[in-house]
C-alpha cells in the first residue's frame, strides 16, 4: 500500500469528478472541492472514490483512518409514524405521492444489522465473506471490521462497547492497526482509546477492486448508510500514535 498521496472527493456530477492528488504529508485527505474536507450525508446516499492502488492496504501494512463524525439517527420519527399510519390504513397509502413513499419508506426502517459505514474499502459478496477494512458505527457504537480472505473464518469484527455516538454532536473518531502486534489494533473516540484488540489473525492483504466508499456499505442489497457529517478525513501508510490521535483531536473538527 502506497498512500503518498490525498484524494480529493468532488461528490458533484459534471466537471467535478472524484480524483485523488499527491500530498506531502505522505496522508490521503478526502475532501469535496480544493477546500471544503465536510461531507452531509443522508438516507440512499452513496459517495465514492473510484478504486487505486493508493488504497489498497498490503499484507502486514500498518494503517490508520481518522476523521471527525456527527451522526444523526438513521430513521426519522414523522416517518416513523407515517409508515404506522399507512400500514394501518392500506387503502390510503395507494394514494400517497411515489416521492412521498419512497422518502417514508427509506426514513422509517433502521439500517441493516445496526451497521453504520464511516469508511467502507471491502469487497462483499454476501454477508459472510469479505476482503478488506470496514470503519463503522455498530448500534451507535464504534467498530471496524477486518478481513484478508474471502473465507468466512478470515473475518473479524472488532466493536468498543461505547460510547454510543448518534448524538448530533461533532467527534473524532480514529482505528490504527500495527498489523504483526498483538495489541496493534486500536479504537479512539475523542481522543481516548475505548477498545484495543488483535489483529494479526488478519495480518494479509486487504486489497480489493471496490472503490473508496464514504457513508454507504459496499454491498447494494444491504441499507446501511450514514446520516449526518463525515469531515477531516484521513487515511494513513502507518499506526498513528496515541499523542498524534491527541492532538487531531485538540485542533476540533473542520470548518468547511
Amino acid at each position: 500500500m502506497v498512500l503518498a498521496g490525498a484524494a480529493v472527493f468532488w461528490p458533484l456530477t459534471g466537471s467535478n469528478e472524484p480524483s485523488w492528488r499527491q500530498a506531502a504529508t505522505g496522508e490521503i485527505l478526502i475532501q469535496s472541492g480544493p477546500r471544503t474536507s465536510v461531507f452531509t450525508l443522508g438516507v440512499g446516499d452513496r459517495l465514492r472514490v473510484p478504486d487505486a492502488p493508493e488504497f489498497h492496504v498490503g499484507a502486514g501494512q500498518d494503517f490508520s483512518l481518522a476523521a471527525w463524525i456527527e451522526p444523526l439517527p438513521v430513521t426519522v420519527g414523522v416517518a416513523r409514524e407515517l409508515a404506522g399510519w399507512f400500514g394501518r390504513h392500506p387503502t390510503a397509502a395507494r394514494l400517497v405521492p411515489t416521492p412521498l413513499a419512497n422518502w417514508i419508506q427509506t426514513h422509517s426502517v433502521e439500517n441493516a444489522f445496526g451497521v453504520t459505514p464511516i469508511v467502507d474499502k471491502h469487497q462483499t459478496p454476501n454477508i459472510v465473506s469479505a476482503v478488506g477494512f470496514l470503519f463503522y458505527l455498530d448500534h451507535g457504537r464504534l467498530a471496524c471490521l477486518l478481513s484478508d480472505s474471502l473465507l468466512p473464518e478470515h473475518r473479524a469484527v472488532f466493536a468498543a462497547a461505547g460510547p454510543d455516538l448518534v448524538d448530533g454532536r461533532w467527534h473524532h473518531v480514529a482505528l490504527t492497526v500495527q498489523r504483526h502486534v498483538v495489541t496493534g489494533g486500536k479504537l479512539y473516540v475523542d481522543g481516548r482509546a475505548v477498545l484495543t484488540f488483535d489483529p494479526t489473525h488478519q495480518a494479509g492483504d486487504l486489497s480489493n477492486a471496490e472503490p473508496l466508499r464514504l457513508g454507504n456499505h459496499a454491498n447494494p442489497s444491504l441499507s446501511c448508510f450514514f446520516r449526518g457529517r463525515i469531515g477531516g478525513l484521513a487515511l494513513y501508510r502507518r499506526a498513528l500514535t496515541a499523542d498524534e490521535i491527541t492532538a487531531r483531536c485538540q485542533a476540533g473538527p473542520p470548518r468547511r
